[in-house]
């Protein structure tokens, strides 16, 4: 019988339908491989995601209140339903392992691979953050890399063993560098126990700004392995600061989309969700415009000159 592959989320009240949509991603990507979806819902009481169970796929819910509320701690854009992951260890005690994903993430082929990684004496499986490591936050830990927290395969057993939950929050409660939600927090604690795993288990937008040959050489990949992750990651992590569910503007829509229109029609939903598409001129602009703002404008490269065309807010 094959393994069963355990997957996590956490959402508050504004991550609802993101975390529906990256479900619905996982959904339309393994039909065959047996799958436990956990939802957290933090200050959220209804569940609209165990109804979207397949044969192969069993979703459940689990309501949880905020005792996080007091925390001193802020991000932009990271809620503190983050901080929950501190407690994946105690609240799946029956597990050795888990896989966590954020919810701003689309899953484009079987979880499978990834899930039988072999952590043997480490923390977890995880996939480093250029961009965090060219923004020096990795010397400031005295770490040799550091990764992103978004993805996370995470060895509960060995969590539960060496306390790894309870030295989480004591590093929170007294952190220096105030930077992030929950990763800052990780990549202390963890140190090196982790094993890095390709960039394909979290292909990161944000490195995106980087050009193609410094990604390569980054994560010590061919041009060519890089051009085929580029197209279509196993899982690609939607963090642009603006997220293509409240702008449809940014350049991750499509990606984004692609599975919120398979969610809107799941007839399991039991309601409707609004269709998320551009006007016409808007899709004009996008095809013709050589950059693609997120401040209301498109800008248009003519004989040299770029001109920038204002139009009003998506309603």
């Amino acid at each position: 019988m094959s393994e069963v592959i355990r997957v996590v989320f956490i959402c508050d009240a504004k991550y609802v339908l993101p975390t529906q949509t990256a479900i619905q991603s996982i959904i339309c990507n393994d039909k065959k491989n047996l799958y436990e979806i956990f939802v957290l819902g933090v200050d959220v009481e209804n569940d609209v995601f165990s109804r979207l169970s397949t044969k192969n796929i069993k979703i459940s819910f689990m309501s949880l209140q905020d005792k996080y509320q007091s925390l001193n701690a802020k991000h932009l854009y990271v809620s503190k339903a983050a901080l929950f992951k501190f407690d994946l260890a105690e609240i799946f005690k029956d597990f050795d392992k888990i896989l966590y994903l954020d919810s701003d993430m689309v899953v484009n082929r079987s979880l499978k691979e990834l899930y039988q990684t072999d952590l043997s004496d480490k923390y977890a499986a995880v996939v480093k953050d250029m961009a965090g490591e060219k923004a020096g936050h990795h010397t400031k830990m005295n770490h040799q890399s550091y990764f992103n927290s978004g993805m996370m395969l995470l060895n509960l057993k060995n969590l539960r063993q060496d306390g790894i939950p309870a030295k989480l929050l004591e590093y929170k409660k007294h952190e220096v560098w105030k930077s992030f939600m929950d990763q800052d927090a990780f990549n202390f604690v963890f140190g090196e126990k982790v094993l890095y795993v390709s960039p394909d288990y979290n292909l990161m937008y944000g490195n995106l700004t980087f050009s193609l040959e410094e990604i390569a050489v980054y994560f010590e990949c061919s041009m060519s392995e890089m051009v085929r992750l580029l197209k279509k990651p196993c899982i690609l992590h939607l963090t642009n600061r603006i997220k293509p569910w409240d702008d449809i503007r940014v350049s991750t829509f499509k990606n984004w989309n692609v599975y919120y229109e398979k969610l809107r029609h799941n007839k399991k939903l039991g309601y409707r969700l609004p269709r998320k598409d551009l006007t016409l001129f808007q899709k004009t602009c996008l095809f013709f415009s050589s950059e693609k703002a997120l401040d209301k404008r498109y800008v248009f490269n003519i004989f040299g000159f770029k001109i920038k065309v204002k139009h009003r807010p998506l309603p």
